[in-house]
């Protein structure tokens, strides 16, 4: 019983997000977080995310690109060479 709970308590922010955002938001972020016990949506996993996933690969590769930049002006401030 106890363990349905806990489910049920995890899902809830999720579906906040879906009524405050939109469901595609609350999907964005269960992939992300790859929230797959039961999930309130099923894109806990990049097989059943469907276009989501695109969305998360993009934002990944805008996070990595902007980590990559900063990480090379460290290293010039820090006399490493990149």
């Amino acid at each position: 019983m106890l363990g349905y709970f806990i489910i049920v308590i995890r899902r809830i922010p999720l579906v906040v997000v879906a009524k405050l955002c939109d469901e595609n938001t609350a999907k964005f972020i269960q992939l992300i977080l790859e929230y797959n016990p039961e999930p309130p949506f099923n894109a806990g996993s990049p097989e059943t995310a469907g276009k989501v996933t695109k969305q998360v690969k993009l934002a990944g590769a805008e996070i990595l690109a902007a980590t990559l930049a900063e990480s090379k002006q460290v290293a010039i401030r820090l006399g490493v060479k990149p």
